[in-house]
């Protein structure tokens, strides 16, 4: 039904043709009366050119629906145009539509490699929140009592694993997920140390606080979730017996551990999607998404992030504020 549909379409399109070829006729008969010229001239004329007519009609028809199936093609495979056009509008035209080609062409990769890195992640995610689970499981066969700090620290790294993924799901719409408003900084950061606590336990890591009394202007739940994520590696990653500090220093929250660190050639790579780096590797406990979805909540916000590092010696994390951001003494 389309294909009848664009054929008298087509046929119509011939119009002007018809309507130039019955202006010319009018004009010699205008012509030939002006002059009081024979009128079979005219008739003449009528029956020697209305074949070269029909030619024309059929030959312009032709071309047209061999363009139009050529344009068809091209949308359905990607493909482009040959310029070859004799009409210099319709090479105007078709250097238009190859470059709109390419755009989409382009636009249609980068959303495929999104859609295939979205699944990478998402599958990378539940290998992840297996792991704890499969680590409960054998708990709970070997052992009739389990010790409950290892069934809360699975708990914990499933719980951890979860958050990733619903909030990397939610990053798709950050700016329809922002209240900004004044929070005190200390009462963010306190129950975040609370939740890790058994990790602390675990590892007989001391947690030190050294916040003034402050508030900050932003989104509490996404603060939240980038000291989460820094906090959380910074206890991963911790000798046993350190201490994770977080002070306040030049309108900068910072987070130190006394860990492991992060080697030289990892450190530019580290908030890169997917990357876990040396680290991970080793610890084969990492995605290496919490630092990415960090730095990127990081720019919504409109704070900065930065990391220093030195092997063997710790890790520094930097939650840069602006002046406006904060207000001390409240």
């Amino acid at each position: 039904m389309a294909n009848k549909q664009r054929t008298w379409s087509l046929w119509l399109n011939q119009w002007p043709m018809v309507v130039g070829y019955g202006l010319a006729l009018a004009l010699l008969g205008g012509l030939l009366k002006l002059y009081a010229l024979p009128t079979v001239l005219f008739w003449d004329s009528l029956r020697y050119t209305w074949l070269l007519l029909g030619l024309a009609i059929f030959g312009r028809h032709q071309v047209q629906k061999q363009q139009l199936k050529r344009l068809d093609i091209a949308l359905k495979t990607g493909q482009v145009l040959p310029e070859d056009s004799l009409e210099l509008v319709l090479r105007q035209y078709t250097q238009v539509f190859n470059q709109l080609q390419a755009k989409r062409l382009t636009y249609q990769r980068q959303a495929q490699q999104q859609v295939n890195a979205h699944q990478d992640y998402v599958m990378l995610w539940s290998h992840e929140i297996k792991t704890p689970l499969t680590a409960l499981n054998l708990l709970a066969e070997n052992d009739p009592t389990i010790d409950s700090s290892a069934v809360q620290q699975q708990v914990v790294l499933i719980q951890n694993q979860l958050d990733l993924l619903l909030n990397y799901e939610r990053l798709a719409n950050f700016n329809h997920d922002l209240a900004f408003k004044w929070i005190d900084l200390t009462n963010l950061v306190t129950p975040i140390i609370q939740e890790y606590a058994v990790f602390f336990v675990d590892k007989r890591l001391k947690p030190v606080l050294a916040l003034p009394k402050l508030q900050v202007l932003t989104d509490a739940k996404w603060l939240r979730f980038m000291i989460q994520q820094v906090v959380f590696n910074a206890v991963k990653y911790a000798n046993p017996g350190g201490t994770i500090t977080l002070k306040w220093q030049a309108d900068q929250l910072l987070i130190q551990d006394q860990g492991i660190g992060i080697a030289a050639s990892d450190l530019p790579r580290v908030f890169e999607p997917g990357f876990t780096g040396s680290n991970g590797r080793q610890h084969q406990a990492a995605t290496g998404m919490g630092l990415y979805m960090a730095q990127q909540v990081s720019h919504q916000l409109g704070l900065g992030l930065t990391i220093t590092s030195q092997v063997g010696q710790g890790t520094q994390v930097a939650i840069t504020f602006t002046k406006d951001q904060v207000r001390l003494g409240s």
